[in-house]
């Protein structure tokens, strides 16, 4: 059922879809799904990530990335690892990558 839900949400956010439910919603949904990535919850952690790294729902932005994917891959994510590995290598600085370990670790 939780994967329905992360899969209705991404589907909603990534595609802009703002009719259906009005231009309130998805803001509140990223609240919603902001909130259980804070709690800990990894696969919201790993779908903050991708949605930073596309900036799909959100601005783009690679330390919020790294940050939520970072957070999702030491709980043990393999996804979140690998896309983690990807953005550091092929995306971002040194300082950068200082950076979102610094916001990863907030």
């Amino acid at each position: 059922m939780r994967a329905i839900y992360y899969l209705l949400l991404a589907v909603l956010l990534l595609s802009g879809c703002t009719s259906v439910f009005g231009q309130d919603r998805i803001p509140k949904q990223l609240r919603k799904l902001t909130s259980k990535a804070e709690q800990g919850n990894v696969k919201a952690q790993n779908t903050l990530g991708k949605m930073y790294y596309k900036g799909e729902g959100v601005p783009k932005d690679y330390q919020l990335a790294m940050k939520w994917y970072r957070k999702s891959a030491v709980q043990g994510h393999k996804s979140a690892a690998g896309n983690r590995n990807s953005l550091a290598q092929h995306m971002m600085t040194p300082s950068q990558i200082q950076e979102a370990q610094r916001l990863a670790k907030n």
